[in-house]
């Protein structure tokens, strides 16, 4: 099970979608923009915790975190996309976001993100127009 992308866009694209979760193992996609801006900024992280706002454009790569804590652009871009990728740890990895980010995917718990214990993350944010959107998939 993963997050699947059909077509084949530049080099240094970046596409921003909307995602439809059927049930707990069907997503359905929908491609709304490509926009050329170059390749995506990737940054390691080494500590284990993190606060951050998250940049447009950009990977986080984590090891085991205790604590992540994002925020995100005031204005976020028509096209806004980053992503953050991070093991949660034999204690779950404490996660500090703005309320009103719209989650979906895996350990999403009320309607909000809640990592737990031994599990590796992938979580991918866009900005929809509207709302910032943040999906979640354990790997």
């Amino acid at each position: 099970n993963g997050f699947t992308f059909t077509g084949t866009p530049e080099d240094g694209d970046v596409i921003s979608f909307t995602c439809t979760i059927t049930d707990a193992s069907t997503y359905s996609w929908q491609r709304l923009d490509v926009q050329p801006t170059g390749k995506e900024e990737v940054v390691t992280v080494s500590a284990s915790t993190l606060t951050q706002e998250l940049a447009d454009n950009t990977i986080y790569n984590a090891g085991t975190l205790t604590a992540l804590t994002i925020t995100f652009p005031a204005t976020p871009t028509a096209s806004y996309i980053s992503q953050v990728n991070f093991s949660s740890g034999t204690t779950a990895t404490a996660l500090t976001a703005p309320v009103d980010v719209v989650w979906t995917g895996d350990d999403i718990v009320s309607d909000v993100f809640v990592p737990d214990v031994s599990k590796r993350y992938s979580v991918l944010f866009f900005y929809d127009g509207v709302s910032m959107c943040g999906i979640t998939k354990e790997n």
